[in-house]
């Protein structure tokens, strides 16, 4: 699999959202840098897509406070994407 391969993406293995192939938190960094990579400048795309899951992140972490939630799963897609390292 590639780094532009939708594929290849890291993705959450368990309703705590840990990424199933690494452990950290999800979306983790190696999903990030995928995933910007693959939408390149369309940060709405990018928002539209992740907005749901995010939504249901919610749901099934009543604990975590939303704001953190927000930032965790919407705020690193509004941040610009400087270079193939960001993340």
């Amino acid at each position: 699999m590639t780094d532009d391969d939708p594929a290849a993406l890291h993705v959450f293995g368990d309703a705590g959202w840990r990424c199933r192939d690494d452990g950290d938190e999800w979306p983790c960094q190696v999903y990030r840098r995928r995933f910007r990579h693959h939408y390149g400048p369309d940060v709405v795309g990018m928002i539209v897509f992740m907005h749901p899951i995010f939504e249901q992140a919610v749901l099934d972490l009543p604990t975590v406070p939303t704001k953190e939630l927000r930032a965790r799963f919407l705020g690193w897609c509004r941040r610009p994407h400087i270079g193939s390292g960001g993340g």
